[in-house]
């Protein structure tokens, strides 16, 4: 899944030099052929998903004949409105936006549909009475898919126990509330209906599911399968295991633990290759679907197809990954366009 000023600031830099340099040229030969549309996209942060994502976007935009230009905004708001602010003053043809904040997001998208630059939102949905295309992440079904999986497998590696699901949740994010750990925890229960479920509150970063992880082992209360909203807080939550002398697997085989990871980045790869570690199934994030499908989103709109305020709201599923070779370096080569792993 550089800063803001320096990459607007080297963009301006190569306008401005390019520009001097072919009216020096003019006479010399023909101009270099322009892009057909040029294009914003603010990417949520910095981590290896968005990494991808960005990656994904460039190719498919030269594929297309389309310039895009990125905004890094650090999940930080203001950052993030900043660029669209800036390109509705350059007037590019449309505007591709992660919010890092549902209620901020209003007024951009506002101010970008009243210059009649197309914008679409991405995964957070901003809050009415903004309205605008959207593509979210439809990964319920993947999740609910995993439930289940997690569901049978735990009672095979932990024969007479009830099932006890210990959920990392963000309860304000619906992507999480409802679709990833709902999902998740309603596939458990449609395999093992008296399973238990710990849906628990959390901050969101590593530390925070540490702490939780940490208090709920200490309560005494049981639980064998783990999962948590995103990488950094399953992360979290390991360590916490790990420290309490769990999290642990003999021959993919766990011990006193199942654990489902969201992400799908390169540390989760290798826990699932791992023969040592508990976790058993990542769902991974699609960088190379998404990009192209917010990219044909926004097109739709700069080229008329529907309003700048449709309502059109399009899915991007996540995938399953199994802890098996084949499927994880499938994975990777084919979304995060690196290297396999090396598989024992």
């Amino acid at each position: 899944m550089g800063t803001t000023k320096v990459r607007l600031a080297a963009a301006v830099l190569a306008v401005v030099f390019m520009g001097v340099a072919g009216a020096s040229v003019a006479t010399a030969g023909p101009e270099a052929k322009t892009a057909k549309y040029k294009i914003g996209e603010v990417f949520y942060q910095t981590d290896p998903f968005q990494v991808a994502l960005e990656k994904w976007a460039k190719r498919w935009a030269k594929q297309k004949d389309i310039e895009l230009i990125s905004c890094d905004q650090k999940a930080q708001a203001p950052l993030g409105i900043n660029c669209v602010n800036d390109w509705i003053a350059q007037k590019l043809d449309g505007i591709i936006y992660a919010p890092a904040d549902p209620a901020a997001a209003v007024k951009p998208v506002q101010d970008s549909q009243a210059a009649g630059i197309p914008i679409i939102a991405i995964v957070i949905k901003p809050n009415p009475p903004a309205k605008q295309p959207f593509l979210t992440a439809a990964e319920r079904k993947q999740t609910f898919a995993a439930g289940q999986r997690a569901a049978r497998d735990a009672k095979r590696f932990f024969p007479g126990q009830r099932l006890s699901v210990l959920a990392l949740d963000l309860l304000n994010l619906p992507i999480c509330k409802q679709s990833r750990m709902g999902g998740f925890i309603s596939g458990v229960k449609s395999i093992s209906k008296n399973a238990r479920i710990y849906d628990i509150g959390a901050k969101g970063d590593r530390l925070d599911a540490t702490n939780r992880t940490t208090d709920f082992l200490q309560s005494g209360r049981e639980v064998n399968i783990v999962t948590a909203c995103t990488g950094e807080m399953i992360q979290g939550a390991h360590a916490a295991l790990k420290s309490a002398g769990r999290g642990k697997a003999v021959n993919k085989r766990p011990t006193t633990e199942y654990v489902f990871a969201i992400d799908g980045d390169k540390q989760q790869l290798r826990q699932l290759l791992d023969p040592t570690s508990p976790v058993m199934q990542a769902m991974g994030l699609a960088p190379r679907e998404q990009s192209l499908k917010q990219i044909n989103l926004l097109l739709e709109v700069i080229e008329k197809k529907i309003p700048l305020t449709s309502s059109k709201v399009v899915g991007s599923p996540g995938r399953l990954i199994l802890p098996t070779c084949r499927s994880v370096n499938n994975y990777l080569t084919t979304e995060y366009l690196e290297k396999p792993l090396p598989c024992r």
